[in-house]
């Protein structure tokens, strides 16, 4: 959260110090306006007052930019105050004559800075309510169907809600590479842990399980162990960074968590699990991710239980269109059609609910291929984007 938020202050602080200048240089336009016509206006007195107001909020709104507080919900109400309330005296200080001589009320245009901060604080539309509250404010002073009413309502609305549109775009923009670099990163170290544990831990894990069954009954327990471990410790690894942080972006829109499932399944990778990926990144919804692993790890489950001793497993991940592809099989015993039958039937409570139901859970479908002597074939076909 924090770095979406310094990522948002960088990408607007520029933008706020372009609305600082405008204000300046509209500040400059509005004080030649109202001296040209000091001579029209009911009140100078008071124009003068007003001008002065505008003068210090100026200068205290550039000094809020500088020292990064333009964006202080104080701050910008103050802004839409003080416009509201110089756009509000406008008839009483300036006379009927003078304002229908111009329309101009007594900022001039300087009132279209506070919704473009507006815009700029919130989004496009709560820019765009700015412009219109204020438009509707100066339109009571003097009602009337002049062009030049309609006009400057219409380009102050417009433009209020076109960089509200443009800063909301730079925004996600923004996050989204912020979130990208972090996925880069923690996949990088990832990727090195691996390094690390791969010449140490799981080389010793690996050559326990290779040798342990020539210790006899104890090495082959050993050895399983070692297998057990040895999967877990690869899933802890491939686990690291593949998922996107659920958090709440600088807009205020939740981040979904996705989990990279080719990451997932290189995790099952052991002595007897071959796991061969053809695409780099495969990403997923955590939960809809959690329940295909779980369907994968209960095939493999049932290979070690079902498929008889030294029997390998292979899992394939493919894509194919809007669909990923999952193939689990191995070399063991197999099963005949009327076994299979059974198993996809109810006769077997684990392919039922952790195979089948999992797979139904996440909008795929799951089919089983067995031939006795020829091992088992599991394929899993999901859509990439849930329904």
């Amino acid at each position: 959260m924090a770095n979406l938020r310094r990522q948002d202050d960088e990408v607007l602080q520029p933008v706020f110090a372009v609305i600082a200048t405008l204000r300046w240089i509209l500040l400059v336009h509005a004080l030649v306006v109202n001296h040209l016509r000091m001579g029209e206006v009911q009140r100078p007195v008071l124009l003068v007052l007003c001008c002065a107001v505008m003068v210090a909020w100026t200068a205290v709104a550039g000094l809020a930019q500088s020292r990064g507080h333009s964006r202080t919900r104080q701050v910008v109400a103050a802004d839409l105050l003080v416009t509201f309330c110089l756009l509000a005296v406008g008839r009483h200080v300036l006379g009927r004559p003078a304002l229908v001589a111009t329309y101009l009320p007594v900022p001039v245009y300087w009132t279209v800075v506070s919704p473009l901060v507006v815009a700029v604080w919130r989004g496009r539309w709560w820019g765009l309510a700015a412009a219109a509250l204020l438009s509707l404010v100066k339109f009571v002073q003097e009602p009337r169907p002049d062009p030049r009413v309609w006009d400057a309502m219409v380009l102050t609305g417009m433009c209020a809600w076109g960089l509200g549109a443009v800063v909301d775009t730079l925004r996600e923009s923004a996050e989204q590479r912020e979130l990208e670099r972090t996925r880069t990163a923690a996949l990088a170290e990832r990727d090195r842990l691996n390094r690390i544990v791969h010449d140490g831990a799981l080389q010793v894990l690996a050559m326990v399980e290779r040798e342990g069954p020539e210790l006899g009954p104890r090495g082959q327990h050993l050895a399983e162990l070692a297998r057990q471990q040895e999967v877990v410790l690869r899933k802890q690894l491939q686990d690291r960074g593949t998922t996107a942080v659920g958090e709440e972006s600088a807009v205020g829109a939740p981040v979904q968590a996705e989990v990279d499932v080719a990451a997932l399944l290189e995790a099952h990778a052991g002595e007897r699990v071959t796991v061969s990926v053809v695409a780099d990144q495969v990403p997923m919804s955590a939960r809809r991710a959690r329940e295909l692993e779980a369907a994968v790890a209960e095939a493999l489950s049932n290979v070690v239980k079902h498929a008889g001793p030294g029997a390998r497993a292979w899992i394939l991940l493919e894509t194919e269109g809007d669909q990923m592809i999952i193939s689990v099989r191995d070399n063991g015993v197999g099963m005949s059609r009327e076994q299979v039958d059974r198993a996809l039937s109810g006769d077997r409570l684990g392919i039922q609910n952790s195979i089948l139901g999992r797979i139904a859970e996440v909008g795929g479908e799951a089919v089983a291929r067995s031939q006795p002597g020829r091992g088992v074939e599991w394929e899993f076909r999901i859509p990439l984007e849930e329904d």
